[in-house]
């Protein structure tokens, strides 16, 4: 009676924890393992005597069809359970098969038939229909092992025991051994610690299974989220390329009227004074169409990734965009620079045309014959890390106060009334450079004569 007591509070309360567990989670395999429990509870409960006291003194025929009813439901259960921990749905159908038609329906014909007295034939194709069960679910249990999860592997090792371990007592339901109480006592000692190692494994299931649902959860915003970037991006890049067409018809229209002219003056030998005219607009339309050749090749890294990366100087970048602007400007920029700069880790390109942006935006406003300040020294950033910052310096109107956000939004312009060309992508550009080299484009206040910006860029962790 001791035996049976701790055996019956055990399954109790590993049922009443399922139960919980169920009600808790909803999740289907916590009630189908505490109905298991419970029948198999109440199964050996009926075989200790524990129930006949209950029924007030039954007859014997009761007694009989009532341990037939749970032995049945614990056989339905037991395979709902088999069926739900070996995941056999969608994998094993011939397994998932062998269970709803050696299992499940015997069981629950077993239930039906013990009111009727043909109880005895059924058990008997039930118990010889479980007997193989082990072999026939190797499968699945090889399936569960290579997981490498500890649930599944616990669940491969658990599942065959507890057949093995039930088998003198599916033995002697077949009448084909003895049994004795001592053997019965040494099956419920095992079985117990076999239904807690269940219950811990389906706990750490339905844990590792909330953890997969919750990875797959992150991985699903994570790529709507890459979906609608790159919705995004294509959107931005079909609108850039239309503008990028539209505007590439004024110079080209600019160029071809002024080939004709000149066709036309040639003829008539016209005055040199009419030729250069149609020549300074023939370069103008050109220096034009090699901006936005220019910012097209600038959008285009910007979308890709970081191969372009490598060693850069600086101070070259620096000397190279003075070479490259037009005489009349590069006598006004004036170049502050160390000696022995360290080396910044990114694209040249990309660099040169955030340096070149900025120094011709500086041109363009800046009062006609200023100097325009470009001062390269190293620095922190408000984080404190190391790195290099670009300084440019000009004599112009500077930015207005209502206006620091807007010069960085894409095809917005300050000064539309003055007649500068633009389309209102270099800072925009520029800025989107610096966040692609892990720096920074600020607008410096403390110089009060033009407009400041400064670059910084970050050194390699080498460097520093």
């Amino acid at each position: 009676m001791l035996v049976s007591g701790v055996f019956l509070g055990a399954f109790g309360v590993t049922a009443l924890i399922n139960l919980v567990a169920w009600w808790v989670t909803r999740r289907d395999v916590f009630g189908l393992f505490a109905l298991f429990v419970v029948c198999s509870a109440l199964h050996w409960a009926n075989y200790d005597g524990l129930i006949a006291p209950m029924l007030q003194a039954p007859a014997p025929e009761l007694l009989i069809s009532v341990g037939y009813v749970l032995l049945g439901a614990q056989n339905v259960t037991g395979s709902l359970c088999q069926i739900r921990l070996l995941q056999l749905p969608g994998n094993f159908p011939g397994i998932l098969r062998y269970y709803q038609l050696l299992g499940v329906l015997p069981g629950s014909l077993v239930m039906m038939s013990a009111w009727t007295g043909h109880f005895e034939a059924l058990s008997t194709i039930m118990f010889v229909g479980l007997l193989p069960a082990p072999l026939i679910s190797f499968p699945a249990y090889v399936r569960l092992w290579k997981t490498g999860h500890l649930s599944g592997r616990l669940i491969a090792c658990v599942l065959p025991l507890h057949f093995f371990i039930m088998w003198p007592a599916i033995l002697g339901g077949l009448g084909w051994i003895d049994l004795r109480p001592l053997s019965l006592l040494a099956v419920r000692s095992a079985a117990l610690p076999v239904i807690i190692v269940l219950h811990v494994s389906i706990a750490l299931q339905t844990r590792e299974a909330e953890r997969a649902n919750h990875a797959a959860q992150l991985r699903a915003a994570e790529a709507q989220l890459n979906s609608e970037r790159e919705k995004k991006a294509r959107q931005e890049r079909e609108r850039f390329l239309a503008l990028i067409a539209h505007e590439v018809r004024n110079p080209v229209a600019v160029i071809e009227a002024a080939a004709h002219s000149l066709r036309l003056l040639d003829q008539r030998r016209a005055d040199p004074e009419l030729r250069n005219r149609r020549y300074d607009s023939i370069r103008r339309a050109i220096d034009r169409l090699s901006s936005l050749m220019e910012l097209t090749e600038a959008q285009e890294r910007l979308l890709g990734d970081t191969a372009h990366f490598r060693p850069v100087d600086v101070s070259v970048i620096s000397q190279s965009l003075r070479t490259a602007l037009e005489p009349d400007i590069m006598e006004r920029v004036v170049i502050n620079t160390p000696a022995n700069l360290p080396r910044l880790h990114g694209d040249p390109h990309l660099i040169y045309f955030a340096g070149l942006n900025l120094i011709e935006n500086s041109a363009r406003y800046a009062v006609a014959g200023t100097p325009i300040f470009l001062d390269v020294y190293t620095a922190e950033n408000q984080a404190g890390n190391a790195g290099i910052a670009w300084r440019i310096r000009d004599h112009g109107p500077g930015i207005p106060l209502h206006q620091e956000q807007t010069i960085f939004e894409r095809y917005q312009r300050l000064h539309e009334s003055g007649g500068h060309t633009g389309l209102g992508l270099g800072l925009p550009l520029v800025r989107e450079i610096m966040e692609k080299h892990g720096g920074s484009l600020r607008l410096d206040r403390t110089w009060t004569c033009g407009a400041c910006f400064t670059l910084w860029f970050p050194l390699p962790a080498c460097n520093e």
